[in-house]
């Protein structure tokens, strides 16, 4: 049964342990003799359980970096489409003719880039999301979904809003404490991702002045957003920790009632 300690007391017992597989033997010499049965393997666990705290850091580092790049990019090159829309519509107002310019081949570039950012920065979430998910499967903790498909949640921009943070939520146990770690990290990061397009249209719209003081608030959001992130890694990769040594806690207690049966 997977336990925690909550800082006064052991919680108790939430989850079931997986059942040890037993591997069937050469049949006996003789007569049955009644007495214990010799324990199964331990079950089969992934390599990387308990190990994805510096995963989880660099993939929420770097979606914040790139995603405060991709805020500027998108700010600038948004600049000439928008600025030139209210100069047509200032003309049409005022009754003379709006002299059409065409759009440069860098702005163009410009928001590809800025695009490819935003979807680049969620890919290793997603490696993080399915290595923290899988673990939580063999460990025997209850997801709403698989593995791999909380990973490629984080791709698709409208599933992402929710699909990749509840992989991440779902690798922690039910009702663990932990998990108000990445609920607060899921807000701020949707806060984060919005605050990329508003910073870019408020460019586009009032000019490279505005872009300082919008990418300085962004800094923040994404340094709250980065603290909360890596408590949750830190506070997943200590559960599965934590579940591993009752693992083997549990292995070694039934060998040693079985040498001394």
């Amino acid at each position: 049964m997977l336990r925690w300690w909550d800082g006064r007391q052991w919680t108790p017992a939430l989850l079931p342990r997986q059942p040890s597989v037993e591997v069937p033997g050469p049949p006996p010499m003789g007569p049955p003799v009644a007495g214990p049965r010799p324990p199964g393997p331990r079950p089969t666990l992934p390599h990387h359980a308990g190990r994805n705290r510096h995963l989880g850091l660099i993939a929420i580092l770097t979606r914040s970096v790139l995603l405060i790049i991709g805020a500027g990019l998108g700010g600038h090159a948004l600049a000439v489409p928008l600025r030139e829309f209210l100069g047509v519509a200032e003309a049409l107002a005022s009754g003379t003719t709006p002299v059409a310019t065409e759009l440069p081949v860098s702005a163009l570039v410009q928001m590809m880039i800025a695009l490819l950012l935003l979807v680049v920065s969620s890919v290793p979430l997603a490696f993080w999301t399915h290595r923290c998910a899988t673990a939580g499967a063999a460990l025997g903790i209850p997801a709403m979904f698989p593995p791999i498909l909380s990973a490629v949640g984080w791709i698709v921009p409208a599933l992402s809003v929710w699909l990749g943070y509840q992989g991440v939520l779902d690798s922690l146990p039910p009702r663990h404490p932990a998990r108000r770690n990445v609920v607060v990290w899921w807000i701020t990061d949707v806060v984060l991702s919005n605050l990329v397009v508003t910073v870019a249209v408020a460019l586009a719209l009032l000019g490279t002045a505005q872009l300082v003081v919008g990418l300085t608030v962004v800094a923040a959001v994404a340094l709250a957003t980065d603290v909360f992130g890596l408590r949750a890694a830190r506070d997943i990769d200590d559960t599965h920790r934590a579940a591993l040594n009752s693992v083997d806690h549990e292995v070694i207690n039934s060998r040693k009632g079985v040498r001394q049966g």
